[in-house]
């Protein structure tokens, strides 16, 4: 019968993909991890199909489905609560070699399992006379279906956990099917009592989802916790401040006007005219805050999530007047044509550690940027990178590549040196501010900033930290291509300096 190899396909895809979009969302976003933890499951399948040859019971069969659809959802839980075993700060770094043992370690259960499954299914289709194509053939049809399950609900209708619950009474379904035959009676109770189960475990859940999230943000109120198709986000409240954590990592925080001023002020000092502004990022945070107190700015947000704009639209956080699109940022440039003109294009990367979010520093993206500019307008780029007093090791590269990528589209480049390191470019060329022309364009201003004033500026643009950080602009010649993303791998190196075992390991590769 095929449907144990039906079930096979299920239950591998399922505790692939889930295992891999658990350990990326509570990993803080790194897809380094995939390589990683695609080895450990490769191994593991090796291992079991070694194990599985050698003794060909087909007595284990079903054992072995009801063992990998159980520990399944509880490898999942282990992964969510293990950011609390490394550290006990919401968004905090999970070092490097932590996160590979935990890669390795999650993924070795169920690739074992589904290694272990396949000669002894193949077995019994051989016995019936069927060819190994055929359950290979009947494995990679269950293997499908079970990805397009995936990819439809999860990210919209269930959360991993449930996700791995729901495909594991599928997976029983059709193994309980392939049984040896029964009465009409028998398959009902059976088929019933499997479904009661199913429903009591998905309704407690929730619970343990709950219990999760509190584990891990121990100080603040969760407001929201939810999964979308490009990761995993938690809402919390502590002080009257939101704070949002996207795959464990820290996005963005309300009430931090120093940082939303720093998002916007910047550029409407090089220009006063920009009237058309496009923002990559959340501007509920506060930026968008800002721009309302623009007459006749026109600031438009692009953030694909609209699942997020959902949540804080309940909790009455999207209390801006600005515009948001909900698409991703590539496929919305690449739509867009000359007549949709931008005259400040703002891109707040958040965490360059991942591919997702290092792709919009490319050459190839800026270029598409450049190409809805209008003639004096600016792309701006503000980084999280401290060359206030100090620039550390390692943050120099990751600025000089960016300040390469920027200089191989456009004519002029600039960069301000600070508690966060701001990138100017355009076509026009970049004026020097004076500490006069400060004053001057931060008095035309319609809003009077509380941060980004003429005494902040002054001692921010002084000539001893824009030598610094020009000095460190010009330390290299690398440039982020998207065939060759080198800033996520210098993002992974410099993590990697917060923790001695880490940085063992990165001077051993360097």
């Amino acid at each position: 019968m095929f449907y144990r190899a039906f079930a096979l396909g299920l239950f591998a895809i399922t505790g692939q993909v889930l295992l891999l979009r658990a350990l990326i969302s509570n990993l803080n976003g790194n897809d380094l991890f995939i390589g990683i933890a695609l080895f450990s499951w490769l191994l593991a399948v090796v291992t079991g199909a070694y194990i599985g040859g050698k003794g060909r019971n087909s007595s284990y069969t079903c054992k072995l489905f009801i063992i990998g659809v159980v520990i399944t959802p509880i490898i999942i839980t282990l992964i969510k609560l293990s950011p609390a075993w490394v550290t006990s700060v919401a968004g905090e770094y999970i070092p490097f070699t932590s996160a590979v043992i935990i890669s390795v370690l999650a993924m070795l259960p169920i690739g074992l399992i589904s290694g272990w499954l396949f000669p002894l299914i193949s077995h019994e289709e051989v016995r019936t006379r069927k060819s190994i194509v055929y359950v290979y053939l009947w494995e990679g049809v269950g293997a499908f279906v079970g990805g397009l399950v995936i990819v439809c609900i999860s990210g919209s209708l269930l959360s991993i956990l449930q996700i791995s619950i729901l495909m594991g009474f599928a997976t029983l379904l059709f193994c309980f099917i392939a049984g040896r035959p029964s009465s009409i009676g028998n398959t009902i109770i059976k088929v019933t009592s499997l479904l009661i189960l199913t429903i009591v475990v998905l309704y407690l859940s929730n619970w343990i989802d709950d219990k999760i999230e509190k584990k891990l943000f121990p100080g603040y109120e969760i407001q929201a916790s939810f999964d979308t198709h490009y990761g995993h986000q938690v809402l919390l409240l502590r002080d009257s401040s939101y704070v949002l954590i996207s795959d464990n990592n820290l996005e963005a925080v309300s009430s931090d006007l120093i940082t939303a001023e720093n998002y916007l002020i910047p550029p409407l000092l090089y220009n006063n005219r920009i009237k058309n502004v496009l923002y990559l990022g959340r501007s509920e945070f506060g930026v968008g805050e800002v721009a309302n107190k623009f007459n006749g700015l026109n600031f438009t947000a692009i953030d694909p999530r609209l699942i997020l704009s959902r949540q804080l639209n309940e909790l009455n956080k999207n209390n801006s007047v600005t515009k948001i699109k909900h698409d991703d940022p590539i496929a919305y440039f690449s739509e867009l044509g000359r007549e949709s003109i931008y005259d400040l294009i703002i891109i707040n990367p958040g965490n360059i550690e991942s591919y997702k979010n290092s792709r919009f520093l490319t050459e190839r993206f800026f270029r598409k940027c450049k190409f809805l500019l209008s003639d004096s307008g600016i792309l701006f780029i503000p980084t999280n990178y401290d060359t206030d007093r100090y620039i550390q090791p390692g943050s120099g590269e990751i600025l000089s590549v960016i300040n390469n990528t920027l200089n191989s589209v456009f004519k002029s480049t600039y960069a301000w040196a600070g508690d966060m390191t701001l990138f100017f470019a355009s076509d026009r060329q970049m004026p020097e501010l004076s500490i006069d022309s400060i004053s001057a364009m931060v008095s035309k201003l319609e809003y009077e900033p509380y941060y980004i004033n003429e005494y902040y500026l002054s001692d921010r643009l002084n000539e001893i930290h824009q030598e610094r950080i020009n000095s460190v602009l010009n330390s290299s010649d690398q440039v982020n291509r998207i065939e060759k993303p080198i800033l996520s791998h210098l993002q992974t190196k410099f993590k990697a300096r917060a923790d001695k075992s880490d940085l063992l390991i990165v001077e051993t590769i360097e």
